[in-house]
């Protein structure tokens, strides 16, 4: 007896639970333009390193970017950290659009973040 009443409340719930999505969800994700931000970010610099090196963090210290540690002797690293009010100036992530519709297909959410 107390197996059967599991198994009716048990179905009632599923089938409640499948009965509730009224709902449709779509997502779509477009990529940045490769060609707008196409250029070299690379260059050869025919001078001692020490002299390039010092000349870095020199004009790296004027700019924009916060120098959080540098590693000259061993790797020639420099980790920088950067912050800004108006990311979208800098980083382009592409486009993402969510659309949320009702049972009737009556949008009830669109989402476009760039």
């Amino acid at each position: 007896m107390n197996r059967t009443i599991c198994l009716i409340i048990t179905s009632l719930i599923i089938t409640n639970l499948l009965g509730c999505k009224n709902f449709s969800s779509s997502y779509v994700y477009q990529p940045p333009n490769k060609a707008k931000y196409d250029y070299d970010n690379e260059v050869f610099i025919d001078r001692p390193f020490s002299v390039v090196w010092d000349e870095l963090i020199k004009q790296l210290s004027k700019s924009i970017f916060e120098i959080n540690n540098t590693e000259k002797a061993s790797s020639g690293i420099i980790d920088l950290s950067f912050s800004t009010d108006t990311p979208e100036e800098y980083v382009d992530c592409g486009r993402t659009t969510w659309t949320h519709k009702n049972r009737s297909d009556k949008e009830v959410l669109s989402l476009i973040k760039q």
